[in-house]
């Protein structure tokens, strides 16, 4: 049928007859059909087939959705809650960076909400805003394999298997930082919460 259509369109374009225009059309209006009662066929059968419907674990209706996204704001919350006992956070960040300056009482907020420890290191040893406690890079962020790094920069440090895992760079707000706490520590590979 594509091979049809396809040849049926070059005729109409290198022959512009009234017949070959028509004939390249009705082939593109069976084309549509087609289509059209496949995807009918399609969505009958993930109605019926609970398995192959997607929606069921990533719902899109607006009412389904909302249920989904609550859902999973009280299992992320359930997450952070008890995040602390594994998993601390590092964040990098310098007294010159306009970022830091904002993210940095963000990150204090954020910390203590969940009782989460943050290790704040200061690329430049000065002290961060909103961590007077800052202590010097000397080398840690090459370490970490962060020495690059764009700040702020926030990664967990997950303390059984001594893992880095990068937050991310660059101001985030809360929600964003929970959402991928989320991701990277209570998400198994796979599964669609």
């Amino acid at each position: 049928m594509r091979k049809a259509l396809k040849e049926a369109r070059a005729e109409a374009i290198l022959n512009p007859t009234t017949e070959n225009v028509t004939a390249y059309l009705r082939l593109q209006q069976e084309t549509l059909q087609r289509a059209a009662v496949f995807s009918d066929a399609f969505r009958r059968t993930v109605w019926a087939t609970p398995e192959l419907d997607y929606t069921l674990r990533r719902p899109v209706g607006a009412l389904a959705k909302r249920v989904w996204s609550d859902q999973r704001r009280e299992a992320r919350d359930a997450a952070l809650a008890g995040l602390g006992e594994r998993y601390g956070l590092i964040y990098l960040g310098h007294a010159g960076c306009a970022g830091c300056k904002v993210f940095g009482p963000l990150l204090r907020a954020f910390a203590a909400r969940h009782g989460l420890d943050v290790l704040a290191v200061s690329l430049t040893g000065a002290a961060l805003e909103g961590w007077p406690e800052a202590v010097a890079d000397n080398g840690r962020a090459a370490r970490l394999g962060l020495g690059n790094a764009p700040v702020p920069a926030l990664v967990l440090f997950d303390t059984a298997t001594k893992r880095v895992l990068p937050v991310g760079f660059g101001v985030m707000a809360e929600d964003q930082m929970a959402e991928r706490i989320f991701a990277l520590t209570a998400l198994e590979p796979g599964r669609d919460f």
